[in-house]
């Protein structure tokens, strides 16, 4: 059988009107659920609902959580719609970088930044301090506070 370029365009124009498949059906774990009603318990917060009673009517209608799993489930849902909302800063020559990414000069966006300095104590200060040498160990003699 030959397929013509008007059967083609048939079924392209078949495959276009279809209706959209309803995912109502669809299954979701109990942290995509939560994902998906995260502003609607934000708003209910804003309302005075405390989480103990939003845990409550959620697991009462079909979403059974305990008040932990439910701060857990929002504190996850917040910070990857953070994640997902945020947009890459602009540099001076207007390319967009992530942080900590390399520009076009070569230098992440950290190195800009005065690192934090740890002091490094030669070996003679030690001993100067102490009274004894780097790597040796000299014990002291028993106050009487013991």
């Amino acid at each position: 059988m030959t397929i013509t370029m008007e059967t083609v365009d048939s079924l392209r124009r078949k495959l276009d009107e279809l209706p959209p498949q309803a995912n109502a059906k669809q299954a979701v774990t109990k942290q995509e659920a939560v994902a998906l009603l995260a502003e609607e318990v934000s708003k209910l917060q804003a309302r005075g609902y405390a989480i103990d009673e939003i845990a409550t009517i959620l697991s009462n209608n079909g979403l059974p959580l305990s008040v932990a799993t439910l701060k857990s489930y929002l504190s996850r849902a917040r910070s990857s719609s953070r994640k997902r909302g945020a947009k890459p800063r602009r540099r001076e020559g207007g390319k967009s970088v992530a942080p900590g990414v390399e520009g076009a000069e070569g230098k992440s966006r950290k190195e800009g930044r005065t690192p934090a300095v740890t002091p490094q104590v030669s070996p003679a200060r030690i001993e100067s301090t102490t009274g004894v040498g780097s790597g040796s160990f000299k014990p002291r003699e028993d106050s009487i506070d013991i």
